[in-house]
């Protein structure tokens, strides 16, 4: 499990949650993603390196699941490698580099603090049909209790597939010649 943190203060404009708002979207909303998780021993918690200066997310939230673990790899792209899949409740770097190293990913995010442009709206619609953007961290949990045993028939799918080949080409474009690739956009 994946959490962000937002600044105590605003000091400029983020895609997400501002001040206490935070308390809202990251702290009681994974709350009620883990109360409905069927497999709290397996969760393992990253937070975001400046919580303890923030909102200390993990305190309030440890809080509650005493017996929650901290991920302790300096690396995200290390613990990738050692995980089954990401749940996070924003929607960010994590999404993107969860979805380039194809590791199942699940977001549940607040509607109402998120807001998308127009030329987005297709693609997000098409993440929430296939359960990969929630909007309700009980629903998001609900779904990984369905597929956690099987995870790999969900998101090896070629629809699931198709789909995150799209927000990759998209969104998250990288290319083993991206010298050259830059070189042609640039001319």
């Amino acid at each position: 499990f994946v959490n962000t943190t937002r600044p105590l203060h605003l000091v400029r404009f983020h895609n997400g949650s501002n001040s206490s708002q935070n308390l809202i979207d990251n702290v009681e909303s994974p709350i009620i993603f883990l109360n409905h998780c069927k497999f709290p021993k397996y969760v393992i918690g990253r937070f975001h390196s400046s919580d303890s200066e923030r909102w200390n997310n993990f305190q309030r939230i440890n809080k509650h699941f005493p017996l929650l673990k901290r991920d302790r790899n300096k690396s995200f792209y290390k613990s990738l490698k050692e995980i089954r899949m990401v749940v996070s409740d924003h929607l960010g770097t994590t999404f993107y580099e969860s979805l380039q190293a194809n590791v199942p990913i699940i977001i549940f995010i607040n509607p109402q603090t998120y807001t998308f442009r127009d030329q987005a709206e297709n693609l997000i619609e098409k993440l929430i049909k296939n359960k990969i953007i929630f909007f309700d961290p009980k629903e998001a949990s609900l779904h990984v209790n369905d597929v956690y045993q099987d995870i790999n028939t969900w998101w090896s799918s070629s629809k699931i597939q198709s789909l995150r080949e799209e927000v990759l080409r998209k969104h998250c474009y990288t290319s083993n010649n991206w010298i050259n690739d830059w070189y042609k956009k640039l001319l």
